[in-house]
């Protein structure tokens, strides 16, 4: 696979593909990981490189979000802190440990996350009054989010997406706005452990970016061009599909 012709111009179109997705939901690593893992990388050369390449998806989208005054960096800033700190313990912890556990439970996880998201059509719909106080809410889904992403990756925005609805009372537009900076934070740090273990490869890592960054502003415009009730039930749809894939993966 690594030496076929068609290898980077598929790698291309996956990154495309997983930066539209990711623009929306998130759950672009569950279209990017399995890519790499198939094309003969060692496991966590495969998790370094996803992690590479995403961080430009999730940049260009938190570019865009904050450009467009959908995101306050201010009112972001606690949250953006420690998922930073949460990150640092997760990838630290990957290189000492499997991530098996967590690929078996986040299928689970999102899978409950469903029902809860379609049984309150009123959330993600209007701004309502936040349920969490942000003092309390950034620290500990900044550290518990920060950690998964540093440790494993793929779904983590969807996590974001709904905690900042359920938590915060962000409309589904605004909170996908800011999971968008947060999981670039978590990135960013999770990039520079990586590349310091030599666990990045470079050549599909660039290749693909390129694509994420194509994929991410096509989204992105989206989301901030149409209203929550447009959004909303292409969050949920992308949320079913990941779930689904996710399944098949643990079971094939």
């Amino acid at each position: 696979m690594l030496t076929s012709p068609w290898f980077l111009p598929l790698m291309f179109v996956t990154g495309t593909a997983a930066g539209i997705v990711n623009a929306f939901a998130a759950g672009g690593g569950l279209v990017t990981l399995p890519a790499l893992l198939l094309s003969g990388l060692p496991a966590q050369n495969a998790l370094g490189t996803n992690k590479f390449q995403s961080l430009f998806g999730n940049f260009t989208s938190a570019l865009y979000y904050i450009r467009s005054g959908a995101v306050s960096l201010r009112s972001a800033l606690s949250g953006i802190i420690y998922t930073a700190i949460g990150a640092v313990a997760g990838a630290v912890t990957v290189q000492h440990t499997g991530n098996q556990l967590l690929q078996t439970l986040l299928p689970f996880l999102l899978a409950a996350m469903i029902p809860l998201t379609v049984l309150t059509p009123d959330v993600g719909t209007v701004e309502s009054k936040p349920r969490i106080p942000r003092r309390i809410f950034f620290p500990v889904a900044g550290l518990a989010f920060g950690f998964f992403d540093g440790f494993f990756g793929p779904g983590v925005g969807s996590f974001w997406t709904i905690a900042l609805m359920f938590g915060v009372g962000l409309t589904v537009s605004k909170a996908i706005a800011y999971s968008k900076v947060l999981n670039c934070t978590s990135n960013i740090v999770a990039v520079l452990l990586f590349t310091s273990y030599n666990f990045i490869w470079f050549g599909a890592g660039l290749v693909m970016a390129s694509g994420q960054i194509l994929g991410a502003w096509i989204g992105s415009r989206f989301v901030t061009q149409h209203g929550p009730g447009k959004i909303r039930p292409i969050f949920v749809g992308f949320l079913v599909i990941a779930t689904m894939k996710l399944f098949y993966n643990m079971l094939f």
